[in-house]
């Protein structure tokens, strides 16, 4: 129900966002917390680059535990078991990062990549539909990304995998 909140909010243009230095690694270690139980059942490895040198980002910390949260539970929802999921970043020249999530999951045809970021569409593959979620992950997660100034990019490949990529820039001045 607060995923419908959150874009409706995005929709009105009303999503606040409360800025602050955010660590990257501290902001995927509590996510990761959150998700390894499950990833541990589906005998699902989850592989977690050293993020160390990565500087604080200018980011609303909660938000972007919202949209690492969505990319690992889809990571993990659509990945079989025994596969692997791997989270890598890497500092941006002028400031902000790029984080990637990295599955060898079920992957997406090409034609269902722009579909997965639309509010309540789940494409059209069976392994897709048999999941459980509404598909709102992708969309929310893509919004709060750019409220930030960022982009989300998605790459796929039925039966191989997938990688979200987040690129979040240095805030410009005024926000």
């Amino acid at each position: 129900m607060s995923d419908v909140i959150d874009l409706s909010a995005v929709e009105l243009g009303q999503l606040d966002l409360a800025l602050g230095p955010v660590q990257l690694v501290d902001c995927v270690g509590s996510c990761l917390s959150l998700v390894k139980q499950r990833a541990a059942e589906r005998e699902i490895e989850i592989k977690i680059d050293d993020m160390s040198s990565i500087p604080n980002i200018i980011a609303d910390e909660r938000r972007l535990k919202q949209v690492v949260l969505n990319l690992l539970t889809n990571a993990i929802k659509f990945t079989e078991p025994g596969g692997r999921i791997r989270v890598e970043a890497v500092a941006n020249p002028g400031g902000g990062c790029t984080f990637t999530v990295r599955d060898t999951g079920i992957g997406m045809a090409p034609e269902l990549v722009e579909e997965a970021l639309e509010v309540f569409k789940r494409g059209d593959e069976p392994l897709i539909r048999k999941a459980e979620g509404a598909g709102l992950g992708l969309p929310l997660a893509n919004a709060i990304v750019e409220a930030h100034g960022g982009a989300l990019t998605i790459e796929s490949e039925l039966g191989v995998g997938t990688a979200v990529t987040v690129t979040l820039s240095a805030p410009t001045t005024g926000t």
